[in-house]
């Protein structure tokens, strides 16, 4: 399936280890520094990204952040609908 380059997706993400405080701004630093993520709400447990798939996968955003120490898993793709399994 092809995208336009305008096409906008949002993805619900769990970070189970990150709370209040430096983990928090850590993600929404790497979030926001990542071509094609327009915004990202993050919250205790998580964070809700709007994206375009044109330019960034789903698969690449959590790649950034497990590298940065995060343990972010998808809970809901708004494309698909497919939620993941999430342990806390």
């Amino acid at each position: 399936m092809s995208t336009s380059p305008n096409t906008e997706a949002e993805l619900d993400l769990a970070i189970s280890n990150m709370g209040h405080g430096a983990p928090e701004g850590h993600a929404k630093s790497i979030l926001s520094n990542l071509p094609g993520v327009l915004s990202a709400h993050l919250h205790e447990l998580g964070a809700l990204i709007r994206y375009r798939p044109h330019r960034i996968t789903k698969d690449t955003i959590c790649e950034h952040l497990r590298k940065a120490g995060l343990h972010a898993t998808v809970f809901q793709d708004s494309a698909t609908g497919a939620t993941g399994s999430v342990a806390y």
